[in-house]
């Protein structure tokens, strides 16, 4: 429970959530290529959804710490939301989530 908890938790910077967005998203649509292989009875596209989906919630949730807010009390992530998370710069200083990211 405490390594789930370590994931979830914590403050993404901008350019974090930008570079792990990317980064990760590749890897984790050659894992769900390389998995769909395996199972042809499977929609290809439902597999890379549901492996992309809660990497994104945690990444975002991440960042909404930085910013000071919580996935949960920012209430539905719509368009204004993602810019928000995209350009707004995070807290300088420690805030309820913990220290500021050095990245």
């Amino acid at each position: 429970m405490s390594l789930l908890k370590k994931i979830y938790s914590g403050r993404t910077s901008r350019l974090q959530f930008i570079f792990l967005l990317i980064i990760g998203g590749t890897f984790l649509v050659l894992i769900a290529d390389n998995l769909s292989s395996s199972f042809s009875s499977f929609d290809e596209d439902n597999l890379y959804f549901f492996s992309f989906l809660p990497y994104f919630f945690i990444l975002v949730n991440r960042r909404l710490h930085d910013i000071g807010y919580g996935l949960l009390t920012s209430g539905i992530v719509g368009k204004a939301m993602l810019l928000r998370i995209l350009f707004s710069k995070g807290d300088p200083s420690e805030n309820k989530y913990g220290k500021p990211p050095k990245f």
